[in-house]
């Protein structure tokens, strides 16, 4: 699925630079991807996308590891 159409970022593209960079901010994917700083139509998806991956892959810090 395409979250922005005009630089063609994916939602598989975010989901592994989440995943990869745990903790990233939504700017420094903007940055990164050149998502929605065309036509900026897709930043209320690409800010929903954002908040729903952040949450499956929250930063290290923030895991609840036990040894």
């Amino acid at each position: 699925m395409l979250i922005c159409r005009c630089n063609e970022v994916s939602k598989q593209e975010l989901n592994a630079l989440i995943k990869k960079n745990r903790g990233i901010t939504l700017e420094k994917i903007i940055e990164t991807t050149g998502a929605s700083t065309k036509c900026g139509r897709c930043k209320p998806l690409l800010q929903k996308t954002f908040e729903q991956l952040s949450a499956k892959y929250p930063p290290a810090s923030q895991l609840n590891l036990q040894f």
